[in-house]
């Protein structure tokens, strides 16, 4: 699904993206067998933050900036170190009108990824 989710972000599909990285979001639940008792249990997992951060992408494409920061924030719960989570944090910040938020999230991406130009160019 992310796969899909990636082609269709490429192509601009942005809402059939979403979608596609929904699914792949709600599907990070495994059943697994209790091999002593025979009986399922489920045990939930939580998905890579990448997809997070690639449906934030879409929803800033789409003007929708209040769904682009918690797909952030989630992406970022997930892992902290996830630089360029912090660039698209950044830009949702400033669709929402947050300018300290978006001038702290362009300020970690920097420090995080310094040699990336593109964060240098949007101080």
């Amino acid at each position: 699904m992310k796969e899909q989710g990636n082609n269709n972000f490429k192509a601009k599909n942005y809402e059939k993206a979403i979608t596609l990285y929904s699914e792949a979001i709600g599907k990070f639940t495994l059943l697994v067998q209790k091999i002593n008792y025979s009986r399922w249990f489920v045990i939930e997992i939580e998905p890579h933050e990448t997809i997070y951060s690639n449906r934030a992408a879409c929803f800033i494409a789409l003007k929708d900036f209040k769904h682009a920061l918690e797909d952030c924030q989630a992406a970022l719960r997930l892992n902290p170190s996830f630089s360029k989570c912090y660039k698209r944090m950044f830009k949702a910040n400033i669709g929402l009108g947050n300018i300290q938020e978006a001038k702290d999230a362009l300020s970690k991406a920097i420090e995080m990824d310094p040699t990336d130009a593109t964060n240098k160019a949007d101080t």
